[in-house]
């Protein structure tokens, strides 16, 4: 009988990559991201999550890759989560197919175990950092403590007049927001969830707070400034009659300066272009707003603010909005959300609007992208701009887990939306990673949240009320001709689809309209967003933020050696001519040994000695062998399996044993490199004539003081080495699954071992290389400082000299001590053997 075909699946979470292996009748694996045939080299299965595509991905392997003849074996590596996932898809839809779904050897830590050692690792740098004091390293560290917080930040995108006020408006479950299309505001509108209702805004550089109690409102500065006028004089007008209506009628009053000034800096923008745009490129322009579009593709609104060509706006551009959320889906007990609201997307302005929200999401990390749009807006070319700007955000917004909300699908009938759904793949929007499209009103959704939404008394929004009114029977009567469930046109993964179906079926009619409209599912999509993704973007971050404090440290260090060398050169040059050669000859010798030292170390026998030994194919054999013969089971398939996990541990083994022997070889060969250099500037020292015999006397202890060159030999593992970060760290330990090779299996075992070697120690060279040197210049910076102590004329530069030579040994600690949280942060994102 013929052995089932077999693909690896093997995801990892904080790379945001899955990698696809197909096992040929050869014996090999080929990664099937390079094989340009293959049916899963579509990006939404190589860069989405699994939960995102478990569907699509077996529908395809089966339809693609399935022989119902042998039957197939899915072997998946990486975490628990991502393995139920597509387990429980299997069961659900594919169990009618021979497919054996199976763990590999390797697992992954989900991100729940994963961050509190991360934020232990980061707890003992602050701990370190009482010790060895450095503001700014620190400060990278505190940024990264406040980007951990449990908050989620959701940034609301979308071009002008899909209704993103109305679609935050139905998030928060209340009417805060005004309803504007008019594109003259820049204001972005960052939304806190919180108990007590709250409005910050900047005012001419002041900080405005201005408070809601249930029939009032107070500012807590200035009340005859223009804008706590106009704030007055518009509650006033309105007579607002609840804490919410407070709320909506200040922000309104805000919208509306924020749009004057948005009228006076198009006038300005005007002016300016007429200024700085040629005669040949006016001509060819037809309209002001095409002047200013010109303009600002050359020109920065914040540099014509610098060279004070604009006028500065009084209002600040980001206005904090504290309010509490109501009757929502979101996870609001274990998360703090942060809504921001961004102008749309088809203005001049926008390029600038992006940068304010570049900004303002600088202390999040990865925040959640949610694309607003409506069903005749689909495929409008202007949605590719707002999509660049998300993708140019970096780690501020996780693009792999975009959502794409279609507002307004309650204008459409049910026939219209399915061809829109049909239509999908050639539209703008849905060519992007997003892999899931929610239909929703969030009119009807915010209706849906409200107690008693037919009493017009509940509304603010007039608007609203009447398109309401006009909706509701839609979304509540299933015997209505328009009767809408807009959930069921959700473009998202089938097993998905019917979880909700089956919500459904458990709610009760006062519900019923609320989640016909369509805002729950994307709440609740939003949910699982920030309790299973956004905790792996920021493990993911982690990392960064620490390569940021060492090349702060890593400046700092080649400051105060630039530093320390000029005062070096001073020293030198006041010193007389004896003790000048002295330096000079014990600089010489520390260079001369330098290279000496680094060539015999490359080139050193015994390292050479103990690879070969490791790499003896003689050797390799028996363990193959041994691992062959130890293995429970009848045939070669039953073997199969403890005969892979047998040689993974021999491999490991190996590994372990060659960095030990390396390490002490290492260690050894610096200590007597640093031991000879030592006595060779011991006897230049002794032998001067520049000295008096007590002068001699306190170098040849300072020779002494200075501690041993720290030399460097990591444990080997096969899933850090150079070759296999070049392939993105795609090398997995894989057997063949239908036969064990003898042959092929010693050429992998010996292979794997000799890339491993041969990557370590290029990268052992280089850090030992740098340890040295940095020993050299430390030991050469102590030995000149004590030289010029000897002269009393140079005490100040003696004592400038000492103070950079204890910063660069300050800093060198710190940077030793965040490289091995580094390391440390790493491999617990790494695959581990179960």
């Amino acid at each position: 009988m013929m052995e089932k075909n077999c693909i690896k699946i093997c995801s990892n979470p904080y790379k945001k990559h899955i990698y696809y292996y197909w096992y040929e009748e050869d014996g090999s694996w080929n990664d099937m991201e390079e094989m340009d045939d293959s049916p899963l080299n579509d990006k939404r299965f190589i860069s989405l999550p699994i939960s995102h595509n478990a569907y699509d991905m077996l529908k395809i392997i089966t339809e693609k890759l399935y022989n119902p003849t042998v039957g197939l074996k899915l072997i998946f590596e990486g975490t628990d989560d991502d393995f139920a996932d597509l387990s429980s898809v299997r069961e659900l839809y594919y169990s009618e197919y021979d497919i054996d779904l199976e763990r590999g050897i390797k697992i992954m830590k989900p991100a729940k175990e994963v961050m509190p050692q991360i934020e232990d690792s980061y707890s003992k740098l602050k701990k370190f950092f009482e010790e060895y004091p450095d503001s700014n390293t620190e400060a990278v560290v505190n940024k990264y403590m406040d980007a951990v917080k449990p908050e989620i930040a959701l940034c609301v995108m979308g071009l002008y007049s899909s209704g993103k006020s109305a679609f935050i408006n139905s998030l928060i479950g209340r009417e805060i927001l005004p309803s504007d299309s008019d594109p003259a505001t820049a204001k972005i509108y960052k939304i806190r969830e919180a108990d007590k209702h709250l409005i910050v805004f900047r005012f001419h550089g002041e900080e405005f707070r201005i408070e809601f109690g249930k029939k009032k409102w107070k500012a807590n500065k200035n009340p005859n400034s223009d804008i706590v006028k106009l704030i007055s004089e518009t509650i006033a007008k309105h007579s607002p009659e609840s804490e919410n209506q407070y709320l909506y009628w200040t922000l309104y009053a805000l919208n509306e300066f924020a749009k004057k000034e948005g009228r006076e800096r198009h006038d300005e923008l005007l002016t300016c272009a007429e200024k700085h745009l040629s005669g040949a490129e006016l001509k060819t322009i037809k309209n002001d707003e095409e002047k200013i579009e010109c303009l600002l593709r050359k020109h920065r609104i914040k540099d014509l603010l610098r060279k004070k060509e604009l006028t500065p706006n009084k209002l600040d551009d980001v206005i904090e909005v504290y309010v509490s959320f109501h009757s929502s889906y979101l996870p609001l007990g274990k998360f703090k959300f942060v809504i921001y609201d961004t102008p749309g997307s088809n203005s001049v302005m926008f390029r600038e609007h992006a940068d304010i929200l570049k900004d303002s999401l600088e202390q999040q990390t990865n925040g959640l992208p949610i694309f607003v749009t409506n069903p005749d807006s689909m495929d409008e070319t202007d949605n590719n701009d707002i999509m660049s700007i998300i993708n140019e955000m970096g780690g501020a917004l996780d693009v792999s887990n975009m959502m794409l909300v279609v507002n307004k699908s309650d204008e459409k009938s049910g026939s219209t939306l399915k061809k829109k759904i049909e239509n999908k793949d050639n539209l703008v929007l849905t060519k992007w990673k997003a892999s899931r499209v929610y239909f929703v009103s969030s009119i009807v959704g915010l209706g849906g949240k409200k107690d008693n939404p037919e009493s017009e008394d509940e509304w603010i929004d007039e608007e609203y009320y009447a398109i309401f009114n006009q909706k509701m029977t839609n979304f509540e009567d299933p015997n209505s001709r328009w009767y809408l469930r807009l959930f069921e046109y959700n473009i998202v993964p089938k097993d998905a689809q019917e979880r909700i179906s089956k919500r459904i079926e458990s709610i009760g009619k006062k519900e019923l309209l609320l989640w016909n409209s369509g805002i729950p599912c994307v709440e609740e999509e939003i949910g699982i967003f920030a309790q299973k993704y956004a905790l792996y973007n920021k493990c993911s971050q982690a990392v960064q933020y620490l390569v940021e404090a060492v090349k702060l440290v890593e400046e700092d260090v080649c400051e105060a050696e630039t530093k320390a060398e000029g005062i070096r050169k001073s020293v030198k040059g006041k010193l007389d001519k004896k003790k000048q050669a002295l330096i000079e000859k014990l600089q010489k010798e520390c260079d001369n040994k330098k290279i000496e030292f680094t060539t015999g170390f490359v080139n050193n026998a015994e390292k050479k000695k103990v690879a070969s030994k490791y790499l003896d194919e003689e050797r390799i054999r028996k363990i193959v062998k041994k691992a062959l013969n130890s293995s429970p089971g009848k045939t070669n398939f039953e073997k199969l399996n403890p005969f892979s996990k047998e040689i993974e541990k021999n491999l490991q083994s190996d590994m372990k044993a060659y960095s030990d022997e390396a390490s002490k070889i290492t260690w050894d060969y610096w200590e007597k490199r640093a031991g000879e250099l030592r006595e060779i500037l011991m006897r230049i020292v002794v032998n001067s004539d520049a000295l008096t015999d007590e002068e001699k006397e306190i170098l040849k202890k300072v020779l002494l003081k200075v501690k041993n060159v720290s030399s460097a030999h990591k444990a080997l593992n096969i899933e850090n080495t150079t070759a296999v970060e070049k392939k993105g760290k795609k090398f997995l330990w894989i057997w063949d699954l239908t036969k064990i090779n003898i042959t092929k299996s010693i050429d992998k075992y010996r292979n794997s071992l000799y890339v491993d070697i041969s990557e370590s120690n290029k990268k052992v060279i280089g850090e030992n290389e740098k340890s040295f040197n940095d020993w050299v210049k430390q030991l050469l910076n102590e030995l000149d400082s004590v030289v010029s102590s000897f002269n009393p004329e140079l005490v100040e530069l003696t004592k400038a000299l000492n103070e950079q030579i204890g910063i660069i040994d300050a800093k060198r600690k710190q940077q030793e001590y965040i490289n091995e949280q580094i390391d440390t942060i790493e491999s617990l994102m790494d695959f581990e053997e179960v």
